[in-house]
């Protein structure tokens, strides 16, 4: 065992303008913890100064692995790296602008119990909070998306793509080793194999605002999209995963 509790995995996209505020607030809020931790941060081509800002903010107060890439493969790409060079007994993947506040773990800290655990923010369950909404053409699309991905995965989760979610290390391990989808249908998949391998998935209800600074394309990443949950669904029944 590393001897670190949580791997706190954030997938970056050119990300200079915002990261080092999130980081601050993490490494304040893991101190008053006293919790072990480190950051992975999973560069996904960044052509910025998202590397120099990281080392320099984070490197001085935490571990710190700094995953560079040279191309974009994607985000599903990025998460999956850094799931997978993550070192803690469990890991948390969050989004760089922590459009979920750290301070929302306090929920996922007493059902992280087991290796098995699988945890998901939820933004549409009982005890959730959206402060700030999408607007109203992407929010309904994520509805449409939501009920599309229950029926092509034959699932029924109300929320896929909150950018909070805890993995212990032995669903982590299992599940990423697997993951293929390298863009946007990620977070489907990593739901489908955590079924699919017999993990209970918790959703656990989470305070959450929307920030304009999102890099999806909604053509083209949502057809996108769609065409990852058939491949997901093929993969499934051609027995790859």
């Amino acid at each position: 065992m590393s001897g670190v509790f949580l791997s706190i995995v954030i997938p970056a996209y050119n990300e200079e303008k915002r990261i080092s505020a999130s980081l601050v607030k993490i490494m304040d809020y893991m101190e008053g913890k006293k919790l072990s931790y480190e950051f992975v941060i999973a560069d996904d081509g960044c052509r910025d100064n998202t590397e120099s800002i990281v080392r320099s903010v984070a490197g001085k107060r935490a571990l710190l692995q700094y995953l560079k890439s040279d191309v974009n493969h994607g985000k599903g790409n990025a998460v999956k790296r850094g799931m997978l060079a993550a070192k803690g007994d469990f890991a948390l993947l969050t989004d760089a602008d922590l459009s979920t506040p750290i301070e929302e773990l306090d929920k996922f800290l007493p059902r992280m119990a087991s290796p098995g655990t699988v945890l998901v923010g939820n933004r549409k369950t009982s005890g959730s909070l959206v402060r700030k909404h999408q607007r109203f053409i992407r929010e309904n699309m994520g509805k449409v998306f939501t009920l599309l991905t229950n029926l092509i995965l034959c699932m029924w989760q109300s929320d896929f793509t909150c950018g909070f979610k805890v993995f212990g290390r032995e669903a982590r391990e299992r599940i990423f080793k697997a993951a293929t989808i390298d863009r946007w249908g990620y977070d489907a998949e990593l739901l489908f194999l955590a079924k699919r391998y017999g993990y209970t998935i918790g959703d656990v209800p989470v305070v959450w605002d929307n920030s304009e600074a999102t890099k999806v394309n909604l053509v083209v990443d949502t057809m996108r999209t769609f065409k990852e949950l058939f491949e997901i669904r093929w993969n499934g029944m051609r027995g790859r995963y």
